[in-house]
């Protein structure tokens, strides 16, 4: 079994994640959305994508491989303040395009206990559904590490624009059930610019903690300098830590961070193909396997 991840449009440009054989032949396209509502600053069915999200029941009914969902969101700056966008499976939210369309939204605490700890919330959560075609900004305050997109379960996310202000992950990928135990996800992030500009002391532009798959291609992730006064503490441009398979990818992405370009814990080998890493150290950690890996000159890096 080959398992291949997917983002197919037809329509309402309906992104899937499936499993396929490579003697299954082409794969049947989703269905386009049955159900979509349009957000927009003047004259949409909602002025709030939370709002049209808490609805949804009533624009679409169930969410389901048979009904799937669609948010359209027109131009404009929707701030929707310490709120998150929870967008569940069998559900799409698309922008019009990273440059015009924005979501900005401050970190919040999730009084939910999981492993000891209470978890911040994403200014976006994907608890199975998609995103596209806009830009997410988390603006930090009242607390130091915003999510601004947070994926608790499988997902695609394309054209995105994401930043993050102060320390935190701008891309947190993770995924427990309800008894705690450690739940796997495929996750696709393509074309995809992430910046941190100015981190505190720690930061990370994708940090993938319990994921089973994932995918990051034709992407940019950028971290500033770090304005604590003793510097960075553990600044990474993309990491991989604790994967199911151990088997990501990353390829044809461009990361720069003032720390640690790409890393990863002991336990996983993910593969980098056709990527550039700017930092002073490109890669944290021994077992990666690299192909076509080069540095800001465009020198060979061979990984450790």
């Amino acid at each position: 079994m080959k398992r291949v991840i997917t983002c197919l449009t037809l329509g309402a440009a309906v992104c899937a994640l499936a499993s396929l054989t490579q003697a299954a032949g082409k794969p049947t396209p989703p269905a386009p959305a049955t159900g979509r509502t349009t957000v927009a600053k003047v004259a949409g069915d909602y002025a709030n994508p939370v709002t049209a999200l808490a609805n949804l029941a009533a624009w679409c009914g169930t969410p389901s491989a048979s009904n799937p969902c669609l948010v359209k969101i027109l131009p404009g700056v929707y701030n929707i303040g310490s709120s998150y966008l929870l967008i569940p499976a069998f559900v799409d939210v698309e922008g019009s395009g990273p440059a015009v369309t924005k979501i900005q939204g401050l970190d919040t605490v999730e009084f939910q206990t999981e492993g000891g700890k209470d978890w911040y919330h994403g200014v976006v959560r994907l608890n199975g559904g998609n995103l596209r075609d806009l830009t997410v900004e988390a603006l930090g305050a009242p607390y130091d590490d915003p999510y601004a997109i947070e994926v608790r379960e499988s997902a695609c996310i394309e054209n995105v624009g994401v930043i993050a202000h102060e320390s935190g992950s701008a891309v947190y990928l993770w995924l427990r059930n309800t008894n705690g135990q450690i739940v796997g996800n495929d996750v696709l992030i393509d074309k995809v610019t992430v910046s941190v500009p100015a981190p505190i002391d720690i930061a990370y532009g994708i940090e993938a903690n319990r994921t089973d798959s994932l995918v990051v291609s034709n992407s940019r992730v950028e971290i500033g300098a770090c304005t604590a006064p003793g510097g960075c503490v553990s600044v990474v441009g993309i990491s991989d830590y604790n994967s199911a398979d151990g088997n990501d990818v990353i390829r044809d992405t461009f990361v720069k961070s003032p720390q640690y370009a790409v890393g990863k814990s002991t336990t996983v080998t993910p593969a980098l193909f056709d990527v550039q890493l700017v930092a002073p150290t490109a890669v944290e950690n021994t077992g990666f396997k690299c192909y076509d890996v080069v540095d800001g000159s465009r020198n060979p890096i061979a990984c450790p």
